[in-house]
């Protein structure tokens, strides 16, 4: 289980951490990793299996859904333009940071334990 460290860094911190929930609120996703997590304002992509899908695609939620149980890999971010979660089994998360797509000032937090960490 995650045990937050002052001495890590992000994304470091979170490589490797499991997902244990997939929770869709009203208008935005809440990925939690048994302890921290990422709030997504903006609607992420899913990459998987050689297809990417979007809000607006059938399955969907069922590919969200499919995140519980896979790990974590990287964190990655081209300041911007998008912010990129690689999960096992070569699954992506893809969430813009463009100011055209966002629906708030941030797309997406990291938040540990309700203390939000990073933001973009």
């Amino acid at each position: 289980m995650y045990q937050p460290d002052t001495q890590d860094t992000f994304p470091s911190s979170v490589r490797g951490l499991e997902v244990g929930s997939i929770i869709f609120v009203r208008d935005y996703l809440q990925i939690s990793l048994d302890g921290p997590g990422f709030t997504l304002i903006t609607w992420p992509r899913v990459k998987l299996g050689g297809k990417t899908l979007s809000q607006q695609t059938p399955g969907y939620r069922d590919a969200l859904c499919q995140l519980i149980g896979k790990t974590v890999v990287d964190v990655a971010e081209i300041p911007h333009e998008q912010l990129t979660i690689v999960f096992s089994e070569n699954i992506l998360l893809e969430v813009s940071l463009k100011d055209e797509d966002r629906r708030a000032a941030e797309a997406a937090t990291y938040h540990d334990q309700q203390k939000v960490m990073k933001s973009w």
